[in-house]
């Protein structure tokens, strides 16, 4: 499936992708990560942190996926820094669980303002490391902690390409992520006890 994802977007076998998923408004930060695949492109490999050889020959591309007001004004800015080669706008996706499993290698989310980011969760559970902004609620920050890491918007962009180096090698097969994510309380069934135990916790204090 990844190869076929690969060609299908005209990605190189080696290429190591970057995904982003949502909606194209500016609180979804797309400028950010066209910001960070021109530093990554034109900063030579050898002043990058984490200079070892298998970093140097890394390759980085970025699948964003996503449709909304600001996708025209992306691609256009895609074409004024030159990284239309690496960047690949794809629209919308009926696909997004084989994107998780079998295409992206870290999942970037540097939105402006967020709660808690489904998305983020989605990619946890594929078994991706997920690199996201400080503006972003830190709800998963303690169940995850070998597989998020949280840099600031204001940070250089080293600190963003240290990061998803680590997020690179934190990545974990997806068995092993559902179970973990099954033991937060993020699941569906969780969820459903803390809402009977809100309802049951109304009805006692109302006198039911």
């Amino acid at each position: 499936m990844g190869k076929q994802l690969r060609k299908e977007l005209g990605l190189p076998d080696h290429a190591v992708i970057l995904g982003h998923i949502g909606r194209f408004t500016p609180q979804k930060n797309h400028r950010f990560l066209l910001e960070l695949m021109e530093f990554l492109q034109n900063t030579p490999q050898t002043q990058l942190p984490g200079n070892t050889k298998e970093n140097r020959d890394k390759s980085w591309y970025a699948v964003l996926v996503g449709q909304g007001e600001s996708w025209e004004a992306i691609r256009r800015e895609i074409y004024t820094k030159n990284l239309r080669d690496r960047v690949i706008l794809t629209g919308f996706r009926p696909d997004i669980p084989d994107l998780f499993c079998s295409l992206f290698d870290v999942f970037l989310l540097p939105s402006c303002y967020e709660g808690l980011p489904v998305a983020a969760m989605e990619a946890l559970a594929a078994g991706l490391g997920v690199v996201y902004s400080d503006r972003i609620s830190c709800e998963l920050d303690n169940f995850f902690p070998q597989r998020v890491r949280r840099v600031s918007l204001e940070a250089p962009k080293t600190c963003w390409h240290e990061a998803i180096l680590e997020m690179l090698a934190a990545r974990c097969e997806t068995p092993f992520a559902l179970a973990e994510l099954s033991a937060t309380p993020f699941t569906i069934q969780s969820s459903l006890e803390q809402l009977i135990s809100l309802y049951f916790s109304r009805l006692e204090t109302a006198g039911f």
